[in-house]
Formats: C-alpha cells, sequence, structure tokens
C-alpha cells in the first residue's frame, strides 16, 4: 500500500480531462457599444475546454473556473456578422494545468443597433352576416404595437397586420384572440426571434347590430293649434335612414326625428332647410347621411302685410295689469292664394303670454301670431314683439 501510493503520488502529471459548459464571453468594444450596438446573435454560448495537467488539479477544476473569451473584438465597426476566435483563460486559484483545446475554437455573433419603433395595427378580418343585420368594424384591444430589436430587422418591417376568418355567418357579437403578423413592404411575413413585440396577440370585438330602415319626420315649432299643412307638399331628402341597433333598441323606434322647424321661418322665399339627423344613443347611422333637407312646396301659397292693433295680454299675475304701449304691429302672413287677399286684421289673433314673464315696468315682451281663418292653412311669418308696461294694482 505504501509503495502504491508513493507511485501515485509521482505519476500526477499529464492528466488530460474535458470541461463541460464552460460559457462563451464576448464583450464588444467600448467604441462599439457607445454607437449603440449590442449582440443580437451568438451561434454558440457554451465550450468544451480539454485540459491536461496535475491529476490533484486537473480533477479540482469546474467550468466556473475557466473563461472562454472571444478575441479581436475591437474589429467590430459596425452591424453585421463576426466570427471570433476563443482563448481559454484560468480564473480562480487553479492555475497548475494547461489548457489543450476549445470547442468550438470560434464563435460567430451578429451585431446591431437597438431600435424601437410602434405600428398601427391593421385588420384583415373576413366575416359575413345576412341583410337584417349589420357589423361594425372590428374593435381591437389596443391600436398599435410596439417594437424592439435589431435595426437592420427592423427596418424591414412596414405593417402589423391581424388575420382571421369567421367561417360562420354572424348574427350575433363575436369576440376572439388572433396573431399579430409583421409583413414587409412586399407583403413577406417576417419571422424573427429577435424582434420582441408589446403583445404578440390581440382581442378581436365583431360587433354584430340589427338593421331596419326608418322614415325621416320633423316637428314643426310655433305652430298655431288649427295648423294643418298638405304633406303632399312636403318633401324630405332622404326620405329613409338605414340604422342599426340592438334588436330590443329597434323595436320600439318607428322613425328618425330631425327635430323641430320654427314655422316662422317659412315662407314661399325660404322654403328650403337642411337639419342635423339625431339619432338616439346606442343605435349607429349606418347610411353615414348626417342632415337631411326638407323643402316645401309653397308655389300656391303668397304673403300679405297686414297691420293689426289688438293685442290679447293672458296669464297676468292677478296683483298686475299690463298695458301694450305698442299702437300696431305689422305681421306678414303666408297663406294660399286663393284666400289671402280675404284675411283681415280681425282673422289675426295676437297673443302675450305672460306666465314666464315676470315684470314690473315698460318692457319688450314676444308675440304670438296666429290666423283664426284659412282652415289652419296660414301662418306669421318672422318673429314680433311689443312693448308692454305692466304695474302692480
Amino acid at each position: 500500500i505504501v509503495l502504491w501510493f508513493i507511485m501515485a503520488t509521482v505519476n500526477t502529471n499529464e492528466r488530460p480531462r474535458v470541461i463541460y459548459d464552460v460559457p462563451i464571453e464576448v464583450t464588444l468594444p467600448d467604441s462599439a457599444l457607445e454607437q449603440g450596438y449590442k449582440i443580437y446573435g451568438q451561434n454558440e454560448v457554451k465550450a468544451r475546454v480539454s485540459v491536461k495537467g496535475n491529476s490533484l488539479t486537473v480533477n479540482q477544476i469546474k467550468n466556473s473556473d475557466i473563461q472562454v473569451v472571444a478575441q479581436e473584438v475591437s474589429s467590430v465597426s459596425g452591424a453585421g456578422e463576426y466570427t471570433f476566435n476563443l482563448v481559454a483563460v484560468k480564473k480562480g486559484q487553479l492555475t497548475d494545468y494547461e489548457v489543450v483545446s476549445i470547442d468550438p475554437g470560434t464563435v460567430v455573433v451578429e451585431v446591431d443597433k437597438s431600435k424601437e419603433m410602434t405600428l398601427p395595427i391593421e385588420s384583415k378580418i373576413n366575416y359575413t352576416t345576412d341583410e337584417n343585420h349589420y357589423i361594425s368594424a372590428p374593435e381591437l384591444s389596443t391600436s398599435s404595437v410596439k417594437l424592439s430589436g435589431p435595426e437592420t430587422v427592423l427596418n424591414k418591417v412596414a405593417k402589423a397586420v391581424v388575420e382571421y376568418d369567421v367561417k360562420e355567418s354572424l348574427q350575433e357579437t363575436k369576440t376572439f384572440s388572433t396573431k399579430i403578423n409583421l409583413y414587409d413592404s412586399d407583403g413577406n411575413l417576417i419571422e424573427d426571434d429577435r424582434i420582441t413585440m408589446s403583445a404578440d396577440r390581440v382581442d378581436v370585438t365583431l360587433t354584430v347590430l340589427s338593421r331596419k330602415e326608418l322614415p325621416i319626420t320633423f316637428k314643426y315649432k310655433n305652430q298655431p293649434s288649427n295648423f294643418d299643412l298638405d304633406k303632399s307638399k312636403i318633401k324630405i331628402n332622404p326620405e329613409t335612414l338605414d340604422v342599426g341597433a340592438t334588436a330590443d333598441m329597434l323595436n320600439n323606434l318607428s322613425e328618425v326625428s330631425l327635430g323641430e322647424l320654427d314655422l316662422s321661418k317659412l315662407s314661399p322665399d325660404t322654403n328650403t332647410f337642411v337639419m342635423d339627423i339625431m339619432l338616439p344613443d346606442g343605435v349607429r347611422n349606418l347610411s353615414n347621411v348626417t342632415t337631411a333637407t326638407v323643402e316645401f312646396d309653397l308655389s300656391d301659397f303668397a304673403t300679405k302685410t297686414i297691420d293689426i292693433s289688438n293685442f290679447n295680454v293672458k296669464n297676468l299675475d292677478a296683483s298686475k295689469n299690463a298695458t301694450v304701449t305698442t299702437k300696431s304691429l305689422s305681421v306678414t302672413i303666408v297663406a294660399p292664394k286663393s284666400v289671402i287677399d280675404q284675411i283681415e286684421a280681425n282673422d289675426i289673433s295676437a297673443d302675450i303670454d305672460m306666465s314666464t314673464i315676470n315684470v314690473t315696468g315698460s318692457t319688450e315682451v314676444p308675440v304670438t301670431i296666429t290666423v283664426n281663418s284659412a282652415s289652419g292653412k296660414a301662418w306669421a311669418y318672422g318673429s314680433y314683439k311689443v312693448n308692454i308696461n305692466v304695474r302692480k294694482t
């Protein structure tokens, strides 16, 4: 036993061994780092290092005791692919050994500048529905995607697109998730692991609405209670509007209202009005028409100016009395030509409503003009005011 120990102690040289999984380190020179270059690809990240030497030393070597380093990195001058020779450097306290070889002996790295860019996400979603429904434009959970990666790679990216084919005909809202694809300017798909995306998928919502064609209508403002104008004299363009909403909402809609048209502004010379189309919340205008034109055929009508002097004060507080100080008021009446010459001052009412006027002293107040003859087919054109003096009793 003593003899064996002596022989083993003496025969400790030239014992070979392979150290596996030694990290390969590539450090760019400061000049490249200052210009924004970084490593985006490396074909090998670990090496096998063959060593030999005193077996007592060699048997203790771990992969952390050796550093495999790329040489000649100062050659990096711009973006591109570089091949560097590798050299093993001893680390730590174990140094009594010789490096025989390194496998691989070289490393290939890709160097580039870092770049970031944000692209809008285009939608190429194919879908169908029937004529009784409407599908709104696809709604994406995010409208853009942020990309980062090698500059030369990102410079090729022209657009970000989500693509999906809905097989069935949709009658109700559908939501799904789909991948974001990147394309170059020629329409070629770009797939590169070096590109980092803020999101690689988006949620897509296809909102399905019921649709209905509704007539367009309006109401009169300043309309006398006996007003009756032949509807054949009125033309609305467009006559109908295509709208979309939930089925419950559409069941409660029978028309699209333009709001109020002030009758006091209508005359044979002023007979065309452009009015805004107003829809309730939740109802979508599928016709994409925002206004409608209301045109009156008043070729059978004429105007006449009449001076009136009788004024009716209504709804005056009982503690007050009022005197109209305006002696005469000229009003313009619109009526059919067949009856306009028959309308006189005593056919016209001039009412002053004091229910919302709380004043003492002299003031100007509006007057409502009503033509009591002409079978409800006549009205006053323009707005009128008179002076009134209100006193406490």
